[in-house]
């Protein structure tokens, strides 16, 4: 009876063992391929920094409470008519890695550069052969989607050039909204087909 309440009790632990995958396995499984495709990070609304042309940061600054606590707040404002953000100075730079100690992208940017060996890519410079490449996709999510799906088209196509493959693919890890974005991207590319009800699919993101 000990016996089996025994090895009862071991196969619930086991059960309750919480198993992370083994990432460097993984990444080291495909090392031996001979090209691995750049990676774009894409995250969702909330998760690009938005900072003025001083490089002072409204989002997220210190802190969501501090934030809505302070004038900051006004440069997030976003016209209650409209739908669009006041006019301001505010550009995207960089993803929200933590906001108040948690940990937002941080953790997948840790897992590209060790496990994966990518380093990070900065758009408009040449990539080197045999590396592996990521790049952030920080974009102004107060606007409206259309504006990120265009920005996308134009860094894919920075990265084209930059890698000297016009015909390069990437690949993407998206989060909530920035699926969104992707998803709209590969199915219609940067045309705005929401004026009307035909929604004719291009596929041009598909290809890239």
């Amino acid at each position: 009876m000990k016996r089996w309440l025994l090895l009862g009790v071991l196969v619930l632990a086991g059960c309750a063992t919480r198993l992370a995958p083994d990432l460097e396995r993984l990444y080291l499984s495909s090392g031996a391929a001979p090209h691995q495709p750049p990676v774009i990070l894409i995250p969702g609304i909330m998760g690009s920094r938005l900072v003025d042309a001083d490089g002072v940061e409204h989002w997220p600054g210190k802190g969501l409470r501090p934030l809505l606590a302070s004038r900051d707040a006004l440069a997030l404002a976003v016209d209650p008519q409209t739908l669009k953000p006041v006019d301001d100075d505010l550009a995207a730079r960089g993803l929200t890695d933590r906001v108040a100690g948690r940990d937002y992208y941080a953790s997948i940017i840790r897992v590209l550069e060790t496990a994966g060996r990518y380093q990070r890519g900065v758009p408009g410079s040449p990539a080197e052969p045999g590396r592996r490449y990521f790049y952030e996709f920080p974009y102004d999510w107060r606007h409206d989607n259309l504006r990120a799906v265009a920005e996308l088209d134009r860094l894919i196509e920075q990265i084209r050039i930059d890698h000297d493959d016009p015909d390069l693919q990437v690949d993407i890890i998206a989060h909530s909204m920035g699926g969104l974005i992707a998803r709209y991207y590969m199915r219609y590319g940067p045309t705005d087909v929401l004026e009307d009800n035909d929604f004719p699919l291009t596929y041009r993101g598909e290809g890239r």
